[in-house]
């Protein structure tokens, strides 16, 4: 089972801040399971006055929960693999639209890097 959360807020007509949340549960296998894995991140966007730029900061794995373990239990082999990213990954750039400036999308939804 895998449960998503989503949270955008305008702070201004400029700014965006937005906090998405990941959880999925604990997972059978056929020679063992798959313990659960939970994710945060956090995006900040600020559009500047000529519509076509903006700044884009975003932080993947906000609380450095990210890890994948899977438990192997058979009759003939035990073991416990836990995978995990070595850091989080911050981006920060700046967005540059080309043509005229248009309306927004309606999906304004920032990317994160929330894969192992």
């Amino acid at each position: 089972m895998e449960r998503q959360a989503h949270a955008g807020w305008h702070a201004s007509k400029a700014d965006l801040v937005q906090l998405n949340a990941n959880y999925t549960a604990k997972r059978l296998t056929p020679q063992g399971d798959r313990r659960p894995t939970f994710v945060a991140n956090l995006g900040y966007r600020h559009d500047f006055k000529d519509k076509q730029t903006a700044f884009v900061l975003t932080i993947s794995d906000l609380f450095d929960s990210l890890k994948e373990r899977t438990i192997i239990n058979t009759p003939g082999l035990y073991d416990e693999i836990t995978r995990r990213r070595s850091s989080r990954v911050i981006y920060a750039g700046f967005i540059y639209n080309f043509g005229k400036a248009g309306k927004k999308k309606k999906d304004e939804s920032m990317q994160f890097d929330d894969k192992l």
